[in-house]
């Protein structure tokens, strides 16, 4: 057996599951699209490296989601993964999910996405596990602030625990991810391949033997046809 750890945004789906969430519900008036310039400065910022994951989702929660009904957001999760999974999947890294769910490994949603946004994804596709950053909650259950972030060094963490719990050693992980801030999961697995991976992560990738995997766009229309 093996832990197959699979990174969500820009990795198993070709977008960032937060920010079309975001845009889903500026769509249902959850959100003024006033705030959609703040948005994309925030998700510019991080995309050309400015600002770490930690930053990002810091200000992002400051701005959006702090004081406000948990209920007001999830209650939409099932819709928009309804509306736009098949849209959003990368075809070949969702026929390599396939393939270690056929020999039987033990595979593993990680993301630094809102832990309730994994859900749906992570049992329409049958993941053994999933784990996302998680939001404490108020008395009246609004968000209060970030109980944990799955940052690189808390998914480091998470897969080691879990690799112990399946008596395996880090030898039998691989980990699937596009982003250099998942540098220290990488750094702990036994293989990693990285999908359209970023300029950083290019750079390195041939020094620790990293693997490539790329999705284009024309492999993403096709499949989405299929459906």
């Amino acid at each position: 057996m093996r832990l197959a750890v699979f990174d969500l945004d820009h990795t198993l789906i070709h977008v960032n599951s937060s920010f079309r969430f975001y845009f889903f519900l500026c769509r249902r008036n959850i959100y003024s699209h006033k705030t959609l310039l703040a948005t994309w400065r925030y998700y510019l910022r991080y995309r050309l490296g400015l600002i770490s994951p930690f930053i990002l989702h810091q200000e992002i929660f400051a701005q959006f989601l702090m004081g406000r009904r948990a209920q007001e957001f999830e209650m939409h999760v099932q819709d928009f993964w309804q509306e736009n999974l098949f849209r959003f999947l990368q075809p070949t890294v969702l026929r390599c999910l396939k393939l270690y769910q056929q020999a039987k490994d033990y595979v593993l949603l990680l993301s630094n996405a809102p832990h309730f946004l994994l859900g749906p994804v992570a049992h329409f596709l049958n993941f053994d596990d999933y784990q996302g950053s998680q939001y404490m909650l108020d008395k009246k259950k609004c968000y209060r602030q970030i109980a944990l972030l799955m940052d690189g060094d808390q998914k480091a963490k998470t897969a080691l625990s879990i690799c112990n719990k399946l008596g395996l050693t880090p030898e039998k992980m691989v980990v699937y991810t596009d982003s250099i801030w998942d540098k220290p999961l990488m750094e702990v697995a036994g293989d990693v391949v990285l999908v359209n991976p970023d300029r950083k992560l290019r750079l390195l990738a041939p020094k620790r033997k990293w693997s490539f995997l790329h999705e284009t766009r024309e492999n993403n229309r096709f499949f989405r046809r299929q459906f």
